[in-house]
């Protein structure tokens, strides 16, 4: 699980925009007693692409440092990867795990939260939250069917999507422009997008082993803020060496 979050950077660089806590971290053992580890966590100075990358190098060359053989079968054994849908995110990682550490049968896998996060937040941009708190509206059932999509095989993500907007739309949505918009993003976004694929974004073959969200890292974020704020010259002298190796 990979993840970002721009809430609890520590002083001074809490000012400083773009600049970002990035943390990587695995599960292991099984439900119920499965535990999360957190396996590295940075500073970073931006969210793009080349400066993910650029982290994600600095990592291995750290190891290769340390003694470590990437080529040891297992020393790197990355299969899936969960995060939300930063495009930096994913395009970093599949360029080192097939073009650096080799991994063919590599995968990422979106965060079904963050997806319904999305569809939320544009129903507020648009201006449809007074008709979506509003039971009698509809809109909230349609908008749980979208949210349960995942949650089907991928292949019948895009059927079952045009059954929905066929059959489950009553007379009022057909000719609100607001919902046909909403329909729009949800299309071109998820839908219709090279860069985010169906096969990631579904749930269907993910249990409580596999996650559907990242919803565990949230927790943990407290718990960093409380480390940032113990040990703000570490962090110090580890965010120098971030930004001059990605200056």
């Amino acid at each position: 699980m990979a993840d970002g979050t721009f809430k609890i950077k520590p002083h001074p660089y809490a000012k400083t925009r773009g600049s970002q806590v990035f943390t990587l971290n695995t599960l292991e053992g099984t439900f119920p007693s499965r535990r999360m580890f957190r396996r590295l966590l940075a500073l970073l100075p931006c969210k793009s692409e080349h400066c993910y990358y650029t982290f994600l190098r600095m990592m291995i060359q750290a190891a290769v440092e340390r003694g470590i053989d990437l080529s040891a079968p297992g020393a790197i054994n990355w299969r899936r990867l969960m995060c939300d849908f930063e495009l930096g995110i994913h395009n970093a990682f599949c360029d080192l795990v097939f073009n650096v550490l080799l991994i063919v049968d590599f995968a990422l896998e979106y965060c079904h939260m963050h997806f319904c996060s999305s569809l939320i937040k544009n129903i507020k941009t648009i201006g449809l939250s007074v008709a979506y708190s509003i039971e009698s509206s509809g809109l909230r059932h349609v908008v749980a069917k979208l949210f349960a999509l995942p949650f089907l095989p991928f292949e019948l993500m895009r059927p079952v999507y045009d059954y929905i907007v066929a059959n489950k739309m009553n007379r009022f949505m057909l000719v609100d422009g607001r919902i046909q918009s909403f329909l729009t993003y949800f299309e071109k976004t998820y839908l219709e997008n090279d860069n985010y694929t169906l096969e990631a974004l579904s749930v269907f073959n993910r249990d409580d082993l596999t996650k559907r969200t990242t919803n565990d890292l949230e927790a943990r974020k407290t718990s960093v803020r409380k480390l940032m704020l113990t040990c703000n010259l570490c962090f110090d002298l580890c965010t120098k060496r971030i930004t001059f190796a990605y200056t």
